[in-house]
């Protein structure tokens, strides 16, 4: 299906941006959120696809259905009547898809990025969802000195010679911690019988890694199914003819008035 909803929301927002920070573009970092691009053609009905331009499944196919098949909701929420959307469990109960993707360096510290989805529950109760970022490797500070020397532990305590370089604490391998930005399960009447727009903000920093993962709720093998799957950053624009450039971010007014303008053009939301 296309992106009509997203489009609308990036033109409206970077219209609504003062001229000097024209230079920041909103961009999507989610390869194939609609499932579009795929070795398999379901025609009017449904496939197993094995191979699903940037999403993985822990079945090894992701199952593909036409808009409208299987009795799921003949329009999406950008109002088309065409287009893929996934299944998320397969053969098993137990499947889950997953994508990743990476924040620009562009990407000012400490933004607001926005996920969006849409969620068909079908025969189940919902779907959990799992957002995990790793943080770019964090480099240790280098190893204090004293007079140009290692400090050292020293024998019987002021005065001793000098037995071995005291590390403790200080520089050690590089570490990169994981955390969850999000953990949520999602049920919703309403979804059993339409599709239901789901949008959650996330803090972001350049260089992150994130990994977006979703499993179903019940349902067996005809849990819920997703579509139009985004994650929307804004990439620093740059203010010029001032001497120096520098970045420009876009007022949290803004992003908030994205967030509502989605809410806007969407038929339901949770």
């Amino acid at each position: 299906m296309k992106r009509s909803i997203k489009y609308i929301a990036t033109c409206v927002l970077l219209a609504a941006l003062p001229a000097v920070s024209q230079a920041g573009v909103i961009v999507d970092l989610i390869e194939n959120g609609e499932f579009e691009r795929t070795n398999k053609d379901p025609g009017s009905s449904w496939t197993r696809a094995t191979d699903v331009a940037g999403w993985s499944s822990t079945e090894g196919h992701i199952e593909l259905f036409s808009q409208g098949f299987a009795s799921s909701p003949a329009r999406g929420t950008d109002g088309e009547l065409t287009g893929l959307h996934a299944e998320i469990t397969g053969d098993s109960q137990l499947g889950i898809i997953s994508t990743t993707f990476v924040i620009p360096e562009n990407v000012l510290p400490g933004s607001m990025g926005l996920l969006s989805f849409d969620l068909w529950n079908r025969a189940g109760e919902g779907i959990t969802l799992n957002l995990l970022v790793e943080q770019p490797q964090l480099a240790q500070p280098p190893l204090p000195t004293i007079g140009g020397a290692l400090p050292c532990i020293q024998e019987g305590g002021d005065g001793g010679p000098c037995l071995l370089p005291d590390i403790t604490g200080s520089a050690g391998s590089p570490s990169t911690p994981i955390v969850d930005a999000l953990n949520e399960t999602f049920s919703d009447e309403k979804a059993n019988s339409d599709w239901v727009r789901v949008t959650r903000s996330v803090a972001v920093n350049p260089g992150e890694l994130f990994t977006l993962s979703f499993g179903a709720v019940g349902g067996g093998t005809a849990g819920a199914h997703i579509d139009q799957v985004a994650f929307l950053v804004e990439e620093a624009g740059q203010i010029s003819g001032l001497g120096e450039q520098a970045s420009v971010p876009a007022p949290a007014t803004l992003a908030l008035f994205a967030l509502g303008l989605l809410g806007l053009l969407r038929r339901r939301a949770v």
